[in-house]
């Protein structure tokens, strides 16, 4: 078994307290949520991250950048805890939902907000 550089050990370990991260593929539903190649992932693996690549993980996840360099400081940027949610979906995985384009992912963002906005007005006519 290949070790890992220590650096991706804690981009992992980032990804998987967001929540997003499909342990079954791991490498391939980390590459989807930084929207880089799964290549890119083994490399990372063997060589530890680019500082392109740190930052970009920085924007899309609030990754703190320095802390998966040098594993000093908070997890997440601003020392903020990672959103925790159980993933709603049984039939889709949370790879295959970040795989969507933003569009789709908007589009069904707004769905699920309106059915919860419709959800809490039949509440209040109840209660």
């Amino acid at each position: 078994m290949k070790k890992i550089h220590p650096q991706m050990e804690r981009l992992y370990a980032a990804a998987r307290e967001t929540g997003r991260l499909d342990e079954r593929i791991a490498p391939t539903s980390l590459a989807s949520l930084l929207n880089v190649s799964q290549q890119n992932i083994g490399n990372w693996e063997s060589r530890g991250p680019s500082e392109k690549a740190l930052l970009s993980a920085q924007q899309m996840l609030g990754i703190n950048a320095t802390w998966v360099q040098t594993g000093v400081g908070p997890m997440f940027v601003a020392g903020e805890e990672a959103p925790r949610a159980e993933w709603p979906f049984r039939s889709v995985s949370p790879s295959a939902y970040w795989a969507l384009k933003e569009y789709d992912r908007g589009v069904i963002e707004g769905f699920v907000r309106g059915v919860a906005a419709s959800s809490e007005v039949e509440k209040r006519k109840a209660g």
